[in-house]
């Protein structure tokens, strides 16, 4: 009897071992189907579509004459320029090769073999009308830096652009220059112009159509058959909308799959659940600018001790901006290589009373308003508000105390543009050290660019006449099945779309 128990045990054990083989084995075979199609998902496919919202408005499309970031967004796809920046990293769909003599005079490119999307090829004789045509409509501060340069052709891949002089910036500018057609756009009149040129581009997709739904207007790029490498995407759909309402309305609604420029909205916690979330920064900074002839500086330490920049980022931005205690913030000094700033101001609780006698000049648009209103009530400065337009005006004959603003000096960093006395010199400052460190960040062609701007903004920095604040985030929210997008540093927000032949619908 013992001995048949003891062996209806090991049976029993055995048909255990066999049951947990097969659950193995099955759960085995689950798990590499899960991971073939996990793999399959994941893999780039070809076809799908991009649906993006917009809440500008999106008129003429003209490549040499947009007015605003939308236009000039969907521009980038269909002529690329010339150079363009992935995360600070000059990147070309052009260019198989670019160099500059040794006196940095003449710059040597060479095309890579592409073809028009009605297959004819893109040939240097291209280059060479885009690049005079935008040197006559280019806008005056981008016109300057193509001043006294020719160019010329060697043959139908290679050319040269001379220059007169040195410009460190000259080269980084041709971000600003499109390869047109020449054939479709010689002649035109770009006052008048037609969208159906659109048709013949360069990029990854070309124009398609445009119609209108109600209140919205649909713009239709389709993809480009000769553009290599070939994109994953068959469409892009923009959809603009007559408010950034309406258009986030949408994204809820999952009309869209993407929505860009939403600076400081209180977004609902389930968004997350259907779209990522892309926090990027631009090379910009937010700042109270004081007239060094009109302000004591012990009101700018008064006020410099005492802000504080983690509340600002708090309660203004959401969390949505890094803070900065220089020019730069901290992502932009990892960019251009730049050693972090050991300047954080300790938290004072002196008496802020002499801060009532500011009065600080703000602008009536973006986050600025909000900023101005927590600065006043927390120490009850005197503000004025006034709209872009009047600031300028107020900045060209330095009628102020002090200004709360923000500084977009694109990539690399243009500085004079705001500091020197060739620029706004919005401190009011004459300072020959500093002008004399802008000239040969612009013109000394043995200086490295990264180490003088460090120096300029340590120069700034001693003058006291700025308190630096925060870099609001580009926030980009992007539907999770849209794989591809990976900036994290945008030198402009029309450049979003640098590597959109990438980016495939899973």
């Amino acid at each position: 009897m013992k001995n048949l128990l003891k062996l209806r045990k090991i049976i029993l054990a055995k048909e255990t071992i066999d049951i947990l083989i097969i659950i193995l084995f099955l759960s085995g075979i689950a798990f590499l189907i899960y991971y073939l199609q996990l793999t399959r998902s994941l893999k780039p496919k070809y076809g799908g579509f991009y649906k993006e919202g917009l809440f500008e408005p999106v008129n003429s499309l003209n490549p040499i004459l947009p007015k605003n970031e939308s236009e000039k967004a969907i521009l980038n796809i269909i002529y690329p320029p010339l150079i363009e920046f992935d995360n600070g990293k000059i990147v070309s769909k052009f260019l198989n090769s670019y160099y500059f003599s040794p006196d940095r005079l003449t710059l040597s490119l060479e095309l890579k073999n592409l073809k028009w999307s009605d297959g004819s090829k893109i040939t240097t004789d291209d280059l060479a009308f885009s690049f005079d045509l935008f040197k006559k409509y280019l806008p005056p501060e981008i016109a300057d830096n193509f001043k006294n340069t020719q160019i010329k052709i060697i043959d139908q891949n290679r050319a040269e652009i001379n220059l007169n002089s040195n410009n460190n910036y000259f080269f980084f500018n041709l971000n600003n220059l499109k390869i047109l057609p020449a054939k479709i756009f010689s002649g035109l009149d770009f006052n008048n112009f037609d969208k159906q040129i659109l048709k013949v581009g360069s990029g990854p997709f070309i124009f398609d159509s445009i119609k209108t739904k109600g209140e919205i207007t649909i713009i239709h790029l389709k993809r480009n058959e000769f553009y290599e490498p070939r994109p994953y995407l068959n469409e892009i759909f923009f959809y603009v909308f007559p408010s950034t309402k309406s258009a986030f309305y949408a994204l809820l609604l999952k009309e869209i799959d993407g929505l860009a420029g939403l600076n400081y909205l209180e977004f609902p916690q389930n968004i997350s659940f259907h779209y990522k979330f892309y926090r990027i920064v631009l090379p910009r900074i937010i700042g109270i600018f004081f007239n060094s002839q009109k302000i004591d500086k012990k009101i700018v330490n008064t006020f410099e001790s005492n802000i504080n920049r983690e509340e600002i980022k708090k309660y203004i931005f959401k969390n949505n901006a890094e803070v900065s205690y220089g020019i730069f913030s901290p992502t932009i000094r990892k960019i251009f290589s730049l050693p972090d700033l050991n300047q954080k101001i300790n938290q004072n609780t002196s008496t802020t009373d002499q801060l009532q006698s500011l009065k600080i000049i703000t602008p009536t648009s973006y986050f600025y308003p909000e900023i101005a209103r927590y600065l006043k009530e927390k120490y009850r400065l005197d503000i004025e508000f006034v709209s872009s337009e009047n600031l300028n005006e107020i900045l060209t004959n330095k009628n102020y105390q002090a200004i709360l603003s923000g500084l977009n000096y694109d990539h690399p960093p243009s500085l004079p543009s705001f500091f020197s006395k060739l620029g706004y010199n919005i401190n009011n400052l004459d300072n020959l050290d500093l002008e004399k460190a802008f000239q040969q960040l612009i013109t000394d062609p043995r200086i490295k660019m990264n180490e003088k701007l460090g120096e300029i903004e340590e120069k700034i920095l001693t003058t006291k006449t700025n308190i630096f604040l925060v870099n609001p985030y580009y926030l980009y929210l992007i539907n999770k099945k849209i794989v591809g997008f990976d900036q994290f540093y945008l030198t402009k927000p029309e450049a979003r779309f640098v590597k959109i032949e990438f980016w495939y619908r899973r």
